[in-house]
């Protein structure tokens, strides 16, 4: 698992700001701009064009997201003039969570039963703030507990409503979700342990992705696997796509 999700994670990269809690932007959370499902994109699996092509597509994908983003950070639809109520509505939701919320240096795959139920609350304490949906009280609890907490879009909520029959986006599929996130997460950590990342502090440094989190890394596959519709190159893939550029630069090296 963890080629595909450096893989994912390298083409997501400018999907998230730092997570921080800062009410100047976490304001702007609100009724988001979902991401679309696309088709499966494969490359041509018998020429390097076919590879250059389906990464050139990644590449607009990202810049596309970019783009975006940079006319609102989150993604979001919020009136301007919604701002001043719901920026009130969440300082005052801080502040009667900020003693229940798991701490801020938790990890996701350390989450106990507890926590899981705190974090449900939470959410469903969030969807009472004005224009908060399900997307919008997820982003805001991965504001304030960016190691443990994951934010689903649309997209992210009706696969995992399909593929594990959770009943939709309620508080207790959203703790479903993060319970299936964190066996996610352990099953990344085997994985990076037999590539010889044993400490799974380390495995963002590895990937290239040093200040995220693993709850990051793992949303950011979601969004790349499920929001943006993308199928993640096999390792067979990969190999040919290696001896293709090794082919390619001994050509060139020959001319």
């Amino acid at each position: 698992m963890l080629a595909p999700v450096k893989d994912a994670s390298r083409r997501a990269s400018a999907r998230w700001p730092a997570a921080i809690l800062d009410w100047g932007c976490a304001r702007r959370l609100g009724v988001v701009r979902p991401g679309r499902r696309n088709g499966p994109l494969q490359p041509n699996q018998e020429t390097p064009s076919g590879r250059q092509r389906w990464l050139a597509k990644q590449g607009d994908d990202v810049s596309t997201h970019s783009q975006q983003r940079g006319r609102n950070k989150w993604g979001c639809r919020i009136t301007e003039n919604s701002f001043p109520k719901i920026s009130q509505q969440l300082a005052e939701w801080f502040r009667g969570w900020q003693r229940r919320l798991p701490c801020t240096g938790l990890e996701l795959v350390s989450l106990q039963d507890g926590h899981l139920d705190v974090f449900a609350d939470a959410y469903h304490a969030l969807l009472e703030v004005d224009d908060f949906g399900p997307t919008s009280a997820s982003k805001a609890l991965f504001a304030v507990c960016p190691r443990a907490a994951i934010p689903w879009d649309a997209a992210i909520q009706d696969h995992f409503k399909d593929t594990f029959k959770l009943h939709g986006r309620t508080p207790e599929d959203y703790r479903a979700m993060l319970e299936l996130s964190k066996d996610a997460g352990k099953g990344l950590m085997t994985d990076a342990a037999r590539c010889g990342v044993v400490d799974p502090r380390n495995i963002p440094r590895e990937i290239g992705r040093p200040e995220h989190t693993l709850a990051q890394l793992l949303d950011e596959y979601h969004w790349i696997t499920i929001t943006r519709g993308h199928e993640i190159p096999s390792r067979d893939e990969l190999k040919r796509w290696v001896e293709w550029e090794a082919r390619s630069a001994t050509n060139e090296r020959s001319r």
